[in-house]
């Protein structure tokens, strides 16, 4: 699954690598935590700093 960010205006503060990186600590000590592949901090790739990660199904808790 490709993670980039949302498309439009970025409050200040969104970084990729920084999700990348508490993905990778998530998951070993949570392994039912998605696994984050490849970061990609380049914006000539895609025309954004993106990251793959590994697809889980689960449950989406909300506050309704």
């Amino acid at each position: 699954m490709l993670r980039r960010p949302p498309l439009g205006p970025v409050a200040p503060g969104i970084h990729m690598s920084r999700e990348h990186a508490v993905l990778n600590v998530l998951h070993a000590a949570y392994p039912q935590a998605p696994r984050a592949f490849l970061l990609c901090t380049d914006p000539e790739v895609m025309g954004a700093p993106f990251f793959v990660m590994e697809r889980r199904r689960g449950t989406v808790i909300r506050e309704t």
